[in-house]
């Protein structure tokens, strides 16, 4: 679908939709401290008052989390006020954005433990560089996503400015807020149990789907990616183009469901495969990344098949001496899933199954070089 505005045509990007069953949840220190959004605390009468803030990017990951809530600057409409959040658009290059706004739950215990779901909902809107109003992004364009092991539920949507050009009124600035008849909506959400029972092939609970309701509080993750040289005149504007170099980036975090054992499955496969890369043997990186998707492939369906299962039918895991070394990784990782089913700590299970996922992406990441 392309939004035709002046003659710029911005290609809106299908959001990909991932499937699971875990939720992560969001967490403050993911943000970047960065600069102090001089808006906070304004209000502003009309789109021409607004003033546009550069969007600060976590170091190498061409993204930026940011929450919306009362301290969030305001834009008077002709029914009240609205959040509204304005940031620059680099004048040179092709820009890729991806708006992604995550489902708030509000825990409620005095009302026996029910969640009040909460989303913003988010009208997009580009600025020439005289504040002018020259596009939007249809709501219809933004699309549910559900949750993954590793990624939260919400709504999103991707689309491209290309500013390659020298037409006197490129985007210059991404306008981000809602609207009364957005708030008056609500978003349908994944049914947890409903889902759990479809993998373990059983009927479904006959229960509502959850929803969460549109208002003005929320998270956001904005992503940038630009291709094209930034110019000097504009350093302000931290939206260089985002980086690929996934060899020499920081060290992950420890994880806290890792152990000596684990560790060394990890250890085993990054290190191996990296030497095997750097010594030109391509065929033996393959072969090893191949035997590690298929033991987070076994990992990720015994977790989908034991999950939420009384302690008496957790699948038994029987830890062999012998066998190949991804025998017995497969064996580890079940056997840490297994005894944190036992225990009801379904939660660790999830976080050994990222730490999964995650160690294939990393591996992915090494063949980007």
């Amino acid at each position: 679908m392309k939004l035709l505005v002046r003659g710029l045509t911005f290609a809106l990007i299908a959001v990909v939709i991932a499937t699971g069953y875990g939720c992560a949840t969001f967490q403050a220190d993911e943000q970047e401290g960065g600069l102090p959004d001089a808006n906070q605390g304004k209000t502003f009468h009309s789109i021409a008052d607004i003033t546009c803030q550069p969007l600060v990017l976590m170091p190498g990951k061409g993204r930026a989390r940011v929450v919306i809530n009362e301290f969030t600057a305001r834009l008077e409409q002709p029914s009240g006020l609205t959040p509204v959040l304005a940031y620059q658009i680099p004048e040179h290059g092709m820009h890729k954005i991806a708006i992604d706004s995550f489902v708030i739950h509000h825990s409620r215990f005095g009302d026996g433990g029910q969640g009040d779901n909460e989303l913003f909902y988010p009208e997009i809107a580009l600025l020439d560089q005289n504040n002018v109003l020259i596009s939007k992004v249809d709501p219809g364009h933004i699309g549910y996503k559900k949750p993954g092991f590793t990624t939260e539920e919400g709504v999103g949507t991707s689309f491209t400015i290309d500013n390659r050009g020298a037409m006197p009124d490129k985007p210059a600035c991404l306008l981000i807020y809602t609207t009364d008849a957005l708030r008056k909506g609500t978003t349908p959400l994944i049914n947890e149990e409903k889902e759990y029972a479809k993998v373990r092939g059983v009927v479904p609970p006959p229960i509502p789907d959850p929803v969460a309701r549109h208002g003005n509080a929320g998270h956001l993750m904005i992503s940038v990616k630009s291709d094209g040289l930034m110019p000097a005149s504009r350093p302000a504007v931290v939206l260089a183009a985002a980086s690929h170099q996934v060899v020499h980036k920081p060290a992950r975090p420890a994880s806290p469901v890792l152990d000596q054992r684990t560790r060394e499955i990890r250890n085993h496969y990054v290190d191996g495969i990296k030497n095997a890369l750097d010594q030109g043997n391509v065929s033996a990186a393959l072969d090893q990344r191949t035997e590690l998707k298929s033991i987070t492939a076994d990992a990720e369906y015994y977790f989908l098949n034991n999950y939420g299962k009384p302690k008496a039918v957790i699948q038994s895991v029987h830890g062999d001496a012998g066998g190949s070394f991804a025998d017995k990784a497969r064996n580890v990782y079940k056997e840490r899933m297994s005894d944190y089913f036992k225990q009801g700590k379904g939660s660790a299970a999830l976080q050994l199954l990222d730490e999964v996922k995650s160690l294939q992406m990393d591996v992915d990441q090494l063949f980007d070089r």
